[in-house]
């Protein structure tokens, strides 16, 4: 998908980058207010990251829209942040700043979340179980060979995987081909309302915590209301879980069997 273009958002930051040529920063920016903070996902979360996009040039609007935003991390955070989040790819976005935004992205998530995130998690996955991975399409002649082929080509009209189709037309049939992208995701908002939600208090929200140190813990709280309320951003309340659970093993001794008020600080 990072080689070939194949996610969504590649035709949309294209479509950006198209509509900031055409209509002033100002004005995108103007309609992005009136419609108001995304806090919900879905359809609206995708016209936000359009606007958003296409507000400035890229290198200064790409973002993690799993993550939490600007607004919501001034929230969340008690101190601050030392450096946006954002400039881990914005700095490597500069660097292509002659090509079009499509494929400086491109070559920006071969560098970031590829490495650091995707092949991180199938090297634990299948070492867990005494296995190595091989990924095919990351062979090192391969992705030289695709770096070289322009954007203009290699997502010609915006067609995500443009040259990788073709050819698998050759060899598989077309139920498979016609079939709709399906990522790998995992229930995460129904355990979090379900089986984790003693567990959320427990780590992120209850008082006391060292995790308190960082970040409001009314922020967290109001974060999981958001998701009883209806909202589908249980990645952004997944990732305060996930950070209560380090705080309270790294920095309180716990462990899922210690006891409410157990551990040493």
């Amino acid at each position: 998908d990072e080689l070939f273009f194949g996610y969504a958002f590649f035709a949309g930051v294209r479509i950006a980058q198209a509509l900031r040529r055409l209509v002033p920063g100002p004005v995108i920016r103007r309609a992005r207010a009136l419609l108001g903070e995304d806090r919900t996902g879905g359809m609206r979360n995708q016209v936000d990251a359009l606007l958003e996009y296409a507000s400035a040039p890229i290198a200064r609007s790409f973002r993690h829209r799993m993550g939490w935003g600007p607004a919501a991390r001034a929230r969340l955070l008690r101190h601050g942040e030392p450096e946006p989040a954002e400039s881990i790819y914005g700095r490597r976005l500069a660097r292509y700043a002659r090509l079009d935004d499509a494929d400086a992205l491109r070559r920006t998530l071969l560098g970031t979340w590829l490495v650091n995130d995707y092949l991180v998690k199938v090297d634990v996955a299948t070492m867990a179980v005494a296995l190595e991975a091989r990924s095919p399409f990351l062979d090192v002649d391969l992705v030289d060979l695709m770096l070289r082929v322009p954007g203009r080509i290699a997502f010609a009209g915006g067609r995500r995987k443009a040259l990788l189709r073709p050819l698998a037309a050759r060899l598989l049939p077309a139920e498979i081909l016609a079939r709709p992208k399906s990522g790998f995701g995992i229930p995460i908002r129904e355990w979090l309302l379900g089986p984790l939600r003693g567990d959320y208090a427990r780590y992120v929200t209850r008082p006391g915590l060292a995790l308190h140190e960082w970040i409001d813990a009314d922020a967290a709280a109001a974060a999981y209301a958001e998701l009883e309320g209806g909202s589908r951003r249980a990645d952004r309340v997944w990732l305060l879980f996930t950070l209560g659970v380090w705080s309270a093993m790294a920095l309180e001794g716990m462990s899922p069997e210690t006891p409410l008020g157990g551990g040493s600080a």
